[in-house]
């Protein structure tokens, strides 16, 4: 073998004998990382998915379907406007009108809790607002009409949440309130009910 061959063979061993003690180097600080807690506890999560945290009203829309589950209810109504019924047999057709209209066929009502629609007949609403809590929003009926679901939606959005820190009986009796009603749909939290039931 020429000199020069072996001179090449001493500097790539020297080359290879460098990096291998970089590794090994590298190798004992792992171990040694590894001896520690924090370390261990970081490896552990290194892979894990963590959870975002989601909006309040999102976990009280997640929560809703449990109590829609529920068979009984407390019986409290939304309005949900006037309707005339009109057309044939073969082409019904239903529009939303004042309260107080003499053509009116029935009044539509939806549960705050199940979600659940009902429509009443003109001659039976006295009765049916007799039995139940009945809400109505502020307002003319005609031009709330494409506001309807969102509202409602509000009001029982800010009912479900209530529900999870008070007792159902004062959350119910603060809905009797008209000025609840009023706050909720305006967005103003019940620190400011509370506060304006004093006054």
């Amino acid at each position: 073998m020429k000199q020069e061959n072996i001179e090449k063979m001493k500097e790539e061993n020297k080359i290879i004998l460098k990096k291998m003690n970089e590794e090994l180097a590298k190798r004992k600080r792992y171990e040694a990382l590894l001896k520690n807690p924090l370390i261990m506890e970081f490896l552990s999560l290194k892979d894990y998915e963590f959870f975002v945290p989601m909006s309040e009203e999102t976990r009280i829309q997640m929560l809703k379907p449990i109590s829609m589950k529920r068979i009984d209810s407390n019986g409290i109504y939304v309005d949900q406007g006037t309707y005339i019924r009109t057309g044939t047999m073969f082409s019904e057709n239903e529009y939303i009108t004042f309260p107080n209209n003499e053509e009116a066929s029935y009044k539509a009502y939806r549960d705050l809790e199940t979600g659940e629609s009902e429509n009443v007949l003109i001659k039976d609403i006295e009765t049916f607002e007799q039995e139940h809590l009945v809400i109505n929003f502020p307002g003319d009926k005609i031009t709330l009409s494409n506001g309807y679901s969102e509202r409602y939606y509000e009001l029982q959005t800010w009912f479900f949440k209530e529900l999870l820190t008070k007792p159902q009986r004062e959350v119910v009796k603060s809905l009797m309130d008209p000025r609840t009603i009023e706050m909720i749909l305006a967005g103003e939290n019940i620190v400011s009910l509370a506060k304006a039931k004093k006054n």
